[in-house]
């Protein structure tokens, strides 16, 4: 099972005893298939189920198209990079520190994350930013072992 932030991606063979191993606290648990999700309703008969529908994977990334649309941007609408005081902002506020928390500190996103927000008047009207980063998950995995 893969833990990427607080989502959990079970594969292989269904296994009772993987799945009750999860970490305390919040987890989303994304099924590989039916026999997962089956398990998985076994095993949380109280968690609430949704349907959560993927991303398009057949597109291309078009820089020039990208660099015209923050051209619209509208006066007073600022696009920047999630640096170390954007990084401040972004923690005091539960849905926008899920833009950082899954690196564990604001020295490991400044090493290993990526990300932009869009802000009016100072605060946050959008944002993207990395969630994971193998380099951070193998770091991680040295220190504990």
């Amino acid at each position: 099972m893969a833990f990427v932030g607080c989502f959990a991606f079970p594969a292989g063979e269904p296994d009772r005893e993987l799945l009750l191993g999860k970490p305390d606290g919040f987890v989303i648990m994304v099924p590989q298939n039916d026999r997962w999700s089956e398990l998985i309703e076994e095993c949380f008969p109280d968690a609430r189920k949704i349907t959560r529908y993927a991303i398009r994977k057949d597109t291309v990334f078009d820089r020039d198209k990208l660099e015209k649309t923050v051209a619209l941007l509208p006066e007073g609408y600022e696009l920047k990079k999630i640096d170390s005081d954007i990084y401040d902002l972004c923690v005091k506020d539960p849905v926008t520190a899920d833009f950082v928390s899954a690196f564990g500190s604001k020295e490991k996103y400044l090493e290993l994350g990526r990300g932009l927000v869009i802000l009016k008047d100072g605060k946050f009207v959008s944002g993207a930013s990395s969630y994971t980063n193998t380099a951070y998950e193998l770091a991680s995995d040295k220190r504990t072992h």
